[in-house]
């Protein structure tokens, strides 16, 4: 089920967000962890991720953020640390002027031995409506 998509009555930044960790139910499926729906005239202004708890995979930690249908739109897999505590802001996103309401995904991939711990925000910042 698509989520609705928030849309303040006030032109001031907003965001959508989400908290998930290392065994988030289907965390590791592209478009499965909705983070929330951006709505359609929203102008992005950066993403970011807060690493709360390092995420402890033996090979490699990833955490993406993105669209159904570009699931790396607004954090790629080197955008950030995921394996150290601390802010990482991407302006990857910033400037993109959401054409029709989309929902945002999140998701965490991991290689090597099972991660055992792992706590991120995940913020997208936005302005519900610019003018054409």
């Amino acid at each position: 089920m698509a989520r609705a998509a928030r849309k303040p009555y006030q032109r001031l930044v907003t965001y959508i967000s989400k908290t998930v960790n290392f065994d988030t139910p289907g965390i590791g499926t592209a478009a499965t962890v909705s983070i929330g729906a951006l709505p359609a005239g929203c102008l992005v202004l950066e993403t970011l991720v807060r690493v709360r708890t390092a995420f402890d995979a033996g090979t490699t930690n990833v955490i993406k953020v993105g669209t159904s249908d570009d699931d790396d739109e607004f954090i790629e897999a080197n955008d950030l640390d995921e394996t150290g505590a601390g802010l990482t802001r991407s302006e990857r996103s910033a400037g993109l002027v959401m054409t029709a309401d989309t929902e945002v995904f999140v998701t965490y991939t991991q290689t090597g031995t099972a991660a055992t711990a792992g706590v991120a925000d995940v913020i997208v910042l936005y302005i519900p409506e610019v003018e054409a």
